[in-house]
């Protein structure tokens, strides 16, 4: 049955680089219509696990960060530039590198 909250991102992945090439590190966290929070390797696959709370799939997926990450940088067009490219994301990236375990 789905949930009544709303949502408007049920998943999170983490990049090192911002769009329009991002390059995805670490695992994957999804927010499930069931209430609960998975975590796994591949988009929506909760092989590393699913958790009542999220403050239990947020550890686990930042232990599951590879070590050494740094800040986020500018990601690139790919090809050469037209310069008509829409420059702007909707989507939020989140810094890797910023994330720290409690």
């Amino acid at each position: 049955m789905p949930s009544s909250r709303s949502r408007s991102h049920w998943g999170l992945r983490f990049s090192t680089t911002t769009r329009p090439t991002v390059t995805i590190v670490g695992p994957c966290l999804t927010a499930n219509d069931d209430g609960t929070y998975g975590v796994g390797r591949g988009f929506i696959t909760p092989d590393l696990g699913l958790f009542d709370s999220v403050h239990d799939a947020v550890a686990v997926a930042v232990r599951e960060l590879p070590s050494g990450l740094g800040p986020v940088t500018l990601g690139s067009f790919p090809g050469p530039s037209s310069g008509t490219e829409e420059r702007r994301s909707g989507m939020r990236c989140l810094s890797a590198g910023s994330v720290r375990p409690t």
